[in-house]
């Protein structure tokens, strides 16, 4: 955990590397929307079909998971293999999920182009960025979850997260952020993880 000086430094590296300005510092970082999200009313989960994924040996990045996504434009699906008793077709078929009841309607609610998905899927063990993997098994590695990052300022994400959660259903959504420096680069990376399951 970073002391309150190293906090300073870095905030003040931000500033002269031009990823902030005084004025993001002195935001809140939300507007304070208020949460009324009543889960009775979200639509139900779709239940995507899955039948074509379990008659098909390798899988092309160009493979259409849903109406939006090709297997290849999720981060991780490269390495795409077998994995905690998994087929790589169960896999392949959680991803379809993933996309048909979490990616595509954050697509619809944010807006495709203000969106990077920043992590899909993951192999055991796999470090992500500078960062070394918690133990367990992650929902990543079960084509169970998604990390977006968006195209807005880093002081707008909760805002997306209280959307997002009045309108889509998961399993557990998470708003992370990182403060720090990797490689003499001073990151301020918020982003939203989703569990489906």
């Amino acid at each position: 955990m970073a002391n309150k000086e190293e906090i300073k430094v870095l905030k003040k590296k931000g500033i002269d590397e031009g990823l902030l300005t005084k004025e993001d510092l002195d935001k809140p970082l939300t507007a304070g929307q208020e949460d009324t999200t009543n889960d009775q009313k979200l639509k139900p989960a779709k239940v995507a079909s899955c039948s074509t994924i379990y008659g098909v040996s390798s899988f092309s990045p160009s493979y259409q998971l849903s109406k939006n996504i090709k297997l290849g434009m999720l981060k991780g699906t490269d390495k795409l293999q077998a994995q905690h008793g998994l087929k790589i077709q169960d896999i392949v078929c959680n991803l379809r999920q993933l996309c048909e009841n979490v990616i595509e309607p954050v697509y619809d609610i944010v807006g495709k182009s203000n969106i990077i998905i920043s992590s899909t899927f993951r192999t055991p063990g796999q470090i992500t960025g500078a960062f070394k993997p918690a133990s367990g098994v992650s929902f990543h590695e079960q084509g169970l979850a998604v990390d977006f990052c968006f195209l807005k300022p880093f002081t707008e994400y909760y805002d997306v997260a209280v959307q997002l959660k009045q309108h889509i259903q998961f399993d557990k959504m998470l708003l992370e952020y990182r403060l720090g420096n990797h490689k003499n680069v001073t990151t301020y990376k918020p982003w939203i993880h989703i569990q489906w399951q």
